[in-house]
């Protein structure tokens, strides 16, 4: 058997394994129904509603964390200690209009 031959079959064997991997993993996607439900609109159902963000005029005593800085690093660190039940005190520097920093203002 030629070299090119050789190649050619292995080619094509990665071709119909990838096809057929790509069709087994698609098949495990839907329910047991037959329906269809993509990822996208599972996640718009479990999507929670935005709450304001408010600023405090007078602090509290105590906080379990304190969060310095309202880039994206910032409030992903606050908004995991307050979804863990930690009375959460995040802290700008900066007199922005928006929380994001460099991610919402640019």
């Amino acid at each position: 058997m030629s070299r090119s031959r050789i190649v050619f079959l292995a080619l094509l064997s990665v071709v119909i394994f990838g096809i057929g991997g790509s069709w087994l993993y698609n098949k495990g996607s839907k329910e047991d129904n037959g329906s269809n439900i993509s990822v996208k609109s599972a996640a718009a159902e479990q999507r929670q509603e935005l709450k304001k963000v408010v600023s405090v005029e007078k602090f509290k005593d105590n906080y379990d964390v304190v969060v310095v800085g309202t880039d994206p690093e910032g409030i992903s660190a606050a908004v995991s200690a307050a979804r863990n039940g930690l009375t959460t005190l995040l802290i700008d520097s900066r007199s922005r209009e928006v929380l994001g920093g460099l991610m919402t203002v640019g």
